[in-house]
């Protein structure tokens, strides 16, 4: 009965899905359509003379799961494809493009071909054989899993699902041909058992759950596209393949930029439209004011384009009434909506061959604006004001600008918060200051282009790309990106996710001196009348982690270095952070973890209480090991064992090993261990500190990343400090038992852990 009850409710959700009679879409057409709904299923009629076409899946109707992640929208890899006869079957053969040639010799290029494999996507029947086309059955690959979401959800502990042809139908209004694109949209059902956590949360029934998949056909974009080459310092992302016919001496590795087609309706003008400006289209889903804000924020390209002597080139409009998002004629701006707060990304449908962009797509998570107006709210210590509205806007406008940034082809600058927020394509913490002894949002987000982002505009998009190449390469704004500045033990000292500053130990005293002010303020004015005194709990953890983020910008010094140098030709490739630097960022991150840093004012402990019947802990609440009651302690160890991970990372220590480093290992461990044993130990905080300490270096002889080097000096340091504990008392005896742990090493414990900071 409760299958009949999920049919019944299906089929009433998807009525828009179905249509009457067998239709047919126009024969000029680039691939032509026949809808057949009374059996649901759908032929294709491909021409022969078709050549080589690009493809790409994805998800029209997601799962709704920041965890999981297969949103709505998500793109699928985009591939070179053709079809390919093989007696009564049809083919669909994807094309091996990570190996090359560039040679004009046919025999060159066919050894190459020949050298590496393709992939067969699918295998349709041939319906019927005509004289320029075949006739196909795109049933089954409509209802295939062409986004691997079994797998995805298998490798994610979610459970053991495939896709079931039975409960699955193609999507009428979403599937569609046109003179250059194949729209193909399917209802598609999934069963099976084993939900793991993550997809019990957002299912209605652990038996299955259904998503629209999508497919899309495009041909190949006109000659004429001029590919630009990726430099390390472009500010770019990069296309890469192998060439196995370029000279000798030759990389066989070519990288280019991805960018969209871009070209000056006068090219000998300065100034001039474009003969097909950029234009991305906003989901109508969107509301105000957030529409506006999204709006405002994604035109701040149009100043750089302007910049490089483009007229109007780019441009945002809302998506037309009837138009499918999932279409790859449209450059799209998506407001997706998820269980939890989380990620907003730039993806792209990239044409393989040359880089160049078809169309980009952006994802923006409708959940972290509120996140934004709740850490607004905590800092003001005023509920539903004006200030953190304005605060949450400023912060979409920047998220705008920063997202589809990436779908335009630019990679992350982690380093531009550091030269006054030169670009949007950092992740920036809100820039908060202390005006007339309260909190002051005012400036907490730029509000234009950056001076980084005209520079690699310019060099993506801009005329005279030899002067553009030396501009950006002259720059004096730092370039970090990913690849050093995500690790925890990363050692680059420029180029930090959500940190402000040039000089990040400074930046850290400041900002602890922002959340002592807010601590001490803080109250039941951040929330609501109507909300629960628990809610209080949730206000108060952004504030209390305020320098979770500036701490890692910090911690970096240590054993940390800046890049000066990417290529061969250039000078010295790094220098270390002098010591003095290095050892004032272990003085700074020690005062974070000290009773007076750790322990709530107790105006506001006195406020926080349990979450009433109705209501429950979350993943933003604070850790608690006091069932519903709030737990001081348990925040204080989940923070100070988030600021001690930083510290000790492995990599860290490696590097402080080295004989160039300027703080040697020893040194380091030594000072470190001083400093926390020298705090008082009356504070329960501050033994809790000395405990966590310990057991740190227990974890850091346990891991085996860590050089035998590092735990030989690490073992000789132990037994000293072992030898010189005072076991009289019952702290004492405790401290000399986890010293003694440790020195047989400590597996990592499940550990009190923050609550979600990224992204804010």
């Amino acid at each position: 009965m409760r299958l009949i009850a999920v049919f019944l409710s299906l089929s009433l959700l998807l009525t828009g899905c179905i249509q009457d009679q067998e239709t047919s879409q126009p024969s000029n057409n680039f691939i032509g359509l026949t809808a057949n709904p009374t059996d649901n299923s759908l032929q294709l009629a491909v021409p022969k003379d078709l050549g080589e076409l690009l493809y790409y899946p994805s998800v029209a109707r997601g799962i709704g799961s920041n965890d999981i992640g297969l949103d709505r929208g998500l793109l699928g890899e985009t591939k070179i494809v053709s079809f390919v006869p093989a007696g009564e079957r049809l083919l669909l053969v994807e094309h091996n493009l990570r190996y090359r040639s560039s040679s004009d010799n046919p025999a060159e290029t066919q050894a190459v071909e020949e050298a590496f494999p393709d992939h067969v996507i699918w295998s349709f029947p041939i319906l019927e054989d005509n004289a320029s086309s075949w006739s196909i059955d795109a049933t089954d690959f409509a209802f295939s899993d062409a986004m691997a979401i079994s797998d995805w959800l298998a490798s994610m502990e979610q459970g053991q699902y495939a896709a079931n042809s039975e409960r699955s139908m193609i999507h009428w209004d979403r599937t569609k041909s046109f003179p250059e694109n194949l729209e193909i949209e399917a209802v598609v059902s999934f069963t099976g058992s084993g939900a793991g956590s993550y997809l019990n949360d957002v299912v209605t029934n652990t038996e299955g759950f259904t998503v629209y998949l999508h497919h899309s056909f495009l041909k190949l974009p006109e000659e004429g596209f001029e590919v630009r080459p990726y430099h390390p310092n472009s500010g770019y992302f990069s296309v890469a393949w192998q060439d196995y016919t370029v000279g000798l001496h030759e990389d066989l590795s070519v990288r280019v930029i991805p960018r969209h087609r871009l070209e000056k309706l006068d090219p000998s003008a300065a100034s001039s439209p474009a003969v097909e400006p950029i234009i991305y289209y906003l989901d109508p889903g969107v509301p105000e004011p957030v529409k506006s804000a999204l709006i405002d924020g994604g035109m701040w390209w149009n100043q750089a384009f302007s910049a490089i002597g483009y007229e109007n080139a780019f441009q945002i409009r809302e998506l037309p009434a009837g138009a499918d998002p999932m279409d790859a004629r449209y450059n799209v701006i998506n407001w997706v909506h998820r269980a939890t707060r989380g990620w907003s990304y730039g993806a792209s449908v990239i044409d393989p061959r040359t880089g160049e962009i078809i169309k980009g797509h952006v994802t923006l998570g409708s959940l972290r604006v509120r996140q934004d107006i709740l850490i607004a709210d905590a800092l003001l210590d005023q509920s539903n004001s004006t200030e953190a509205e304005a605060m949450a806007l400023a912060r979409i406008r920047q998220l705008s600008a920063h997202e589809i940034g990436h779908t335009l082809g630019i990679a992350h600058n982690f380093a531009a918060s550091e030269r006054n927020r030169a670009s949007v394509m950092d992740y920036p913490h809100p820039l908060i200051d202390i005006a007339a002894g309260a909190i002051s949002l005012e400036d907490a987000y730029d509000n234009a282009i950056g001076e980084w982002d005209t520079l690699v505009v310019s060099y993506g998009y801009g005329d005279d790309f030899e002067a553009a190449k030396r501009a950006l390469l002259r720059s004096d704004i730092g370039y970090v990106s990913d690849y050093e500045a995500r690790p925890l033990g990363g050692g680059s000292a420029s180029g930090h996710l959500w940190d402000n500053g040039a000089d990040p130990v400074n930046e850290l005293s400041r900002l602890i001196a922002v959340r002592e002010l807010a601590l001490a303020r803080l109250s039941l004015n951040a929330i609501d009348d109507s909300d629960p005194i628990g809610q209080l709990d949730k206000v108060v953890v952004p504030v209390y982690n305020l320098t979770r983020f500036q701490v890692e910008a910090v911690a970096k010094q240590i054993g940390g270095y800046h890049l000066v140098a990417n290529l061969a030709a250039d000078p010295a490739a790094f220098i270390w952070v002098d010591k003095s630097q290095q050892l004032a960022a272990v003085d700074g991150l020690l005062t974070t973890i000290e009773a007076d840093f750790l322990q709530l004012p107790d105006t506001l402990a006195q406020q926080l209480a349990p979450m009433p019947i109705g209501y429950s802990r979350d993943r933003e609440s604070s850790p608690s090991q006091l069932g519903r009651l709030i737990d001081q302690r348990a925040m204080a160890e989940a923070y100070s064992r988030h600021v001690l991970a930083a510290m000790l990372a492995p990599r860290r220590l490696n590097r402080l090993s080295q004989a160039m480093s300027p703080l040697q290992v020893d040194e380091y461990l030594s000072h470190l261990y001083q400093r926390v044993m020298a705090m008082s130990a009356t504070s329960p905080f501050n033994e809790r500190t000395q405990y966590l300490l310990a057991r740190a270096l227990g974890e850091v002889l346990a891991n085996p990343t860590t050089r035998e080097e590092v735990k030989s000096t690490l073992q000789w340091q132990l037994k000293g400090w072992i030898e010189d504990v005072d076991t009289s008392t019952a702290s004492g005896y405790r401290l000399h038992q986890l010293l003694t742990e440790a020195m047989g090493q400590i597996a990592p414990s499940e550990a009190q852990a923050l609550p979600p900071g990224s992204p804010i």
